[in-house]
């Protein structure tokens, strides 16, 4: 054989083994399909450059664990859906794994995973990536996690832990950054969390419907600026702390809380708003207190409307250095609906610098009795605005409840009336309906003769839920030439019927007027006027119309008065 030949050969030897050693990692590797898609360990999986990334697991075992490697390649990503269809209950990921990541939804809707083992060196959880694993019990979060996605664990609603088996507390590490909105929403289990200092934004309902959660902590040196809206909603709070690093509360943020021991929040001196409802619906909220810092300052300028609407617990609503309720000096606007339904606000003085009152502020069965912790009556200092005692009544019945006093809050002119303040309870009065001008045959409470008797000038104007709370019947003065809507909120009958009288067949009423009533059952409302053929009439009669519930009688003459 030449030279020449031996060299030829030597090449095509060496080609044969190229040939043969592809072939062969080929098959080392796994089986490829058509597609790409490579099996191993019963893992499916497909490759790019030293990377691999796994779209399925097509195995038998219940408690999986994700490898780093697969064939010699680093495994970079698990796909969405990669355990549809299987039977695995545990998933524990591989110390060994250096660099991961997870596609959103990657475990969504796996209702059989009851525990999952995440590497220390993951720094994302996606979005949507454990949403609706309602078997889910317990998580580890990895110790370097510095996000989790929106939705990322809602609808879990059998999650218990972060830690141990057993351990009901979800700690989220310091240095965890950012978390999207509604991460932890309807994890009705979780008792205990913990919020760990890496975290400024509490995002919109983070633990939103969590109704089992008790204890709130914010880690020691947390840097929390701002809780987003209904991030705490419907829980069952004790007593938090909120962080002197806080700034910001959000719509919502704590609305429902009605556990015994949440009876009493201190806003930060650094809070520069408390946005609308942020506490509405709290019923065992007793006492409300706005910190300031050493030197006296604080921060807050904004308290959002009904912010504190249906505490029907609360007592005390102060600056921590005042000795009686009011707001800081530093709000000047108390908005529509703030103390709505606070039946046992005793006493309140609202304060030179309020420059304007909103709708309802003090309606809805505000009540007036004076207690031995706040010895103040309602007072206002504020320019344009007036507390009015009531004075000319009669009680039936009975003699006067021990301390118990009625007020209205109006306008300076005394023409516009913004709230009833003093929730009358039949109960008070041997089950009569509280109390009546001298001239009235029915028993019923009447505001024609109170007001009438009780202000210099005439009521022009009922302002939306100026009367909202009422028990009883209700007289409105002749003088009146518009009602607000919702003016009649809450108010309750007496016995099956509320009867509301009103003496101007040309007074202005809104559509909504009669909306949100107290009747329910077989309770039915009565609207009177004078002229039946009247425009006030017709409007009722639209009212009526426009409402499924019960109303009796409707719209009728009342020669008698």
């Amino acid at each position: 054989m030449t030279k020449r030949q031996n060299i030829a050969l030597i090449c095509v030897v060496a080609a044969l083994a190229i040939v043969l050693v592809a072939v062969g990692g080929y098959f080392i590797d796994a089986y490829a399909s058509s597609d790409g898609e490579r099996r191993s360990d019963g893992f499916v999986y497909s490759v790019s450059g030293n990377t691999a990334t796994i779209s399925a697991y097509e195995g038998e075992d219940t408690a999986l664990t994700i490898p780093a490697r697969i064939a010699g390649r680093r495994v970079a990503l698990i796909e969405e859906g990669f355990l549809d269809n299987t039977s695995v209950t545990e998933v524990i990921f591989s110390e060994d794994i250096t660099m991961i990541e997870l596609e959103e939804g990657v475990f969504e809707d796996n209702t059989k995973l009851t525990y999952v083992s995440l590497p220390d060196s993951l720094k994302e959880i996606p979005e949507r990536a454990f949403s609706d694993c309602t078997g889910l019990v317990r998580v580890k979060l990895p110790s370097s996690l510095e996000k989790i996605g929106a939705s990322a664990f809602e609808g879990c609603s059998n999650l218990e832990t972060s830690g141990a088996s057993g351990e009901k507390q979800f700690v989220l590490p310091d240095t965890l950054t950012e978390v999207g909105e509604d991460a932890f929403k309807d994890c009705g289990d979780l008792t205990s969390v913990t919020i760990g200092t890496g975290l400024k934004d509490i995002p919109d309902g983070m633990f939103d419907n969590c109704d089992s959660i008790s204890s709130l902590t914010f880690a020691e040196g947390s840097t929390v600026e701002k809780i987003g809206e209904g991030a705490f909603r419907d829980n069952n709070l004790g007593k938090v702390t909120l962080p002197d690093s806080l700034k910001y509360i959000g719509a919502y943020s704590f609305e429902n809380n009605d556990s015994s021991s949440f009876s009493s929040i201190t806003v930060p001196a650094g809070v520069v708003t408390v946005s609308a409802y942020a506490f509405s619906g709290c019923t065992r909220l007793a006492t409300v207190e706005f910190a300031a810092r050493e030197d006296g300052t604080r921060d807050l300028e904004a308290i959002g409307s009904g912010a504190f609407m249906n505490c029907e617990r609360l007592a005390t609503v102060k600056p921590t250095e005042a000795n009686s309720n009011m707001l800081p000096d530093s709000v000047t606007k108390i908005s529509d609906l703030t103390f709505y339904g606070c039946d046992k606000l005793a006493g309140f003085t609202i304060g030179a610098q309020i420059e304007s009152i909103g709708d309802g502020a003090f309606a809805g069965g505000v009540a007036s009795e004076v207690t031995d912790s706040i010895k103040n009556k309602f007072l206002c200092e504020a320019s344009g605005y007036q507390f009015v005692q009531l004075t000319s009544y009669t009680y039936f019945g009975g003699s006067e409840p021990a301390n118990r006093e009625h007020y209205i809050l109006t306008d300076s002119t005394g023409e516009v009336v913004y709230a009833y303040i003093g929730a009358f309870d039949p109960e008070d009065c041997n089950n009569k309906s509280g109390m009546t001008g001298e001239h009235d045959e029915n028993n019923f409470l009447s505001f024609y003769f109170l007001m009438d008797a009780a202000i210099e000038g005439d009521i022009v104007e009922l302002r939306p839920y100026a009367l909202a709370g009422v028990k009883g019947m209700i007289n409105i003065p002749d003088t009146v030439e518009i009602i607000g809507k919702y003016c009649f909120k809450d108010c309750e009958p007496e016995g099956n019927f509320l009867n509301i009288f009103i003496g101007n067949s040309d007074c202005a009423i809104d559509e909504k007027t009669f909306d949100e009533t107290g009747i329910s059952g077989d309770q039915g409302v009565q609207v009177v006027v004078r002229d039946t053929n009247s425009a006030l009439a017709d409007a009722i009669q639209a009212a009526i119309d426009a409402d499924n519930r019960n109303w009796i009688d409707t719209v009728r003459g009342n020669a008698s008065r």
